[in-house]
């Protein structure tokens, strides 16, 4: 799962990033690409994990905007466990 957070930081980064910029303007509308891959992560998000319940309620539907992309890969990013919560530490027994 660690590439599918670094995947999911890179949408948010690029939502963050196009949010900026347009403060006090019009914004660019959501482009292809960024729409396959946010719908793509929150596919594999859920998949990996089922019983997520938030993570399932997450949606995104049309029209696609930056601010719903980017609260969708923050659950994303949220519900994600740590590689260090998973370990077992050897003195924990």
């Amino acid at each position: 799962m660690g590439s599918l957070r670094q995947q999911v930081y890179g949408v948010i980064e690029t939502c963050k990033t196009v949010l900026a910029k347009g403060k006090g303007s019009a914004l660019p509308p959501v482009d292809p690409t960024t729409i396959d891959i946010a719908v793509a992560i929150l596919q594999e998000a859920k998949q990996q994990l089922p019983n997520d319940k938030v993570l399932a309620a997450v949606k995104l539907d049309t029209p696609y905007e930056w601010t719903g992309i980017l609260s969708a890969m923050e659950i994303v990013e949220r519900s994600i466990p740590l590689q260090a919560a998973r370990r077992i530490s050897p003195y924990m027994r």
